[in-house]
């Protein structure tokens, strides 16, 4: 599981706010969570919720679950949760989507450079370099306060 997820998720199971504040992120973090070992654990979570607050509905949840999932949440919930769990999900959350659209458009300028391409093709990569990196500027301005 990416360590990043997992820690997502251990703040889900273990904050109410923290998994509030991620349900309300869920648009801005489906496509990272798709393309990441464990994000389909995360999303379970979100769209389950099980109450972080109760011991038996943390268990319930987890026994729902496949035994490899059910080890590497056993695995996350070792920790102990951040005095700031919302900003602890903040800060995880912006990391895990600046890295994944910095994936993306590196994945993209190396398409680029491939010398075979068509002018076609040179433009619509061009392109989606161009909205990626808008994309990363945005994500900028948006999580630095």
């Amino acid at each position: 599981m990416n360590g990043s997820i997992a820690y997502l998720c251990h703040l889900a199971l273990t904050s109410q706010d923290a998994q509030d504040w991620l349900g309300e992120q869920l648009e801005t973090i489906v496509d990272p969570l798709s393309s990441l070992s464990g994000g389909s654990i995360l999303r379970d979570i979100l769209a389950k919720l099980p109450n972080p607050n109760s011991a038996a509905a943390i268990q319930t949840y987890l026994t729902s679950l496949k035994p490899d999932d059910q080890q590497a949440l056993r695995n996350t919930l070792t920790g102990d949760t951040p005095k700031s769990p919302v900003r602890a999900a903040e800060e995880t959350t912006a990391m895990l989507v600046s890295t994944h659209f910095q994936n993306k458009e590196a994945a993209v300028r190396a398409r680029l450079r491939q010398p075979d391409l068509g002018p076609e093709q040179m433009v619509a990569l061009m392109n989606e370099a161009k909205e990626l990196q808008d994309i990363l500027k945005n994500l900028q301005q948006r999580f630095i306060r």
